[in-house]
């Protein structure tokens, strides 16, 4: 009895504070998930807009495009395809990122070496110039 009588002898308020957090807290769990659903949509839609087009950069004919033309539209029979086309598509975007950013890393480095290129070309010109002038120099002097 006596555990009894000490419920009750609990207060509204902090069933009510408990309640009003509890609250509190599922807008924002709720806000999140929008968030990572909206986050989801637009990563495919990415994904999907991308592999789009590599595939008509890449294609040679028509009908090298048509199933992934259909497949990116969205036109699956099963959600355990459309999943597997997903990860495929997913995988192939990542691909085409990692050979992408070797390309502009290259070109990069390729660019570093022609600036050093041009500086010691230029710096050798600039000696040459005045070993030149040294010697007319010289030659002024004994001559």
């Amino acid at each position: 009895m006596g555990k009894r009588s000490a419920r009750k002898n609990v207060p509204k308020t902090s069933t009510t504070l408990a309640s009003n957090i509890n609250d509190a807290l599922e807008e924002p769990k709720a806000e999140m998930q929008e968030d990572a659903l909206r986050d989801h949509k637009g990563l495919i839609l990415l994904f999907s807009a991308l592999f789009f087009g590599w595939v008509l950069c890449n294609a040679s004919t028509s009908s090298e495009v048509a199933y992934p033309v259909s497949v990116i539209t969205g036109e699956y029979s099963q959600p355990q395809a459309r999943r597997k086309q997903e990860e495929k598509a997913k995988v192939e975007f990542l691909t085409l990122a990692s050979s992408l950013r070797k390309e502009r890393k290259q070109i990069e480095i390729e660019a570093s070496m022609e600036v050093e290129e041009d500086m010691i070309r230029q710096k050798a010109e600039n000696d040459l110039q005045k070993y030149k002038d040294d010697i007319q120099k010289l030659e002024r002097h004994n001559g």
